[in-house]
């Protein structure tokens, strides 16, 4: 009976430690996915950060394109014909090349962020 006794013991015992572990892992779990819901917010903030600067930064640069109009001899004719500004294919150009110089920069960003992730995955 004795022994009995002692089994049941250890079985409770055995029964309270695994139910401290799984509490102890919920809590750890829950913290973690805190976490990465912060990080995918900070992300996310930060995406649409990029995305406001860059199209501010492009129609900056539009407006003061068509503002202060093509120079050089161009120029002098547009006036003339009082037609000051840029026109449509300078427009075009102008933006072409600014996305193109913008889509490395995020991708570089992109990059960054996922070796950083990836670095703090192997601690």
């Amino acid at each position: 009976m004795s022994t009995a006794t002692g089994h049941q013991g250890i079985h409770r015992a055995v029964l309270v430690l695994e139910i401290l572990q799984v509490d102890q892992y919920d809590h750890y779990l829950k913290g973690f996915q805190r976490a990465a819901i912060q990080t995918e917010r900070l992300s996310a903030t930060l995406n649409a950060g990029q995305s406001v600067v860059l199209s501010l930064g492009l129609t900056m640069v539009l407006i003061a394109a068509v503002v202060s109009g093509p120079g050089g001899a161009a120029a002098a004719a547009n006036v003339a014909a009082g037609r000051p500004g840029a026109t449509a294919g300078d427009l075009v150009m102008i933006q072409g090349l600014l996305l193109q110089l913008w889509a490395p920069l995020q991708f570089l960003g992109w990059f960054y962020r996922w070796a950083g992730g990836l670095c703090l995955t192997l601690m």
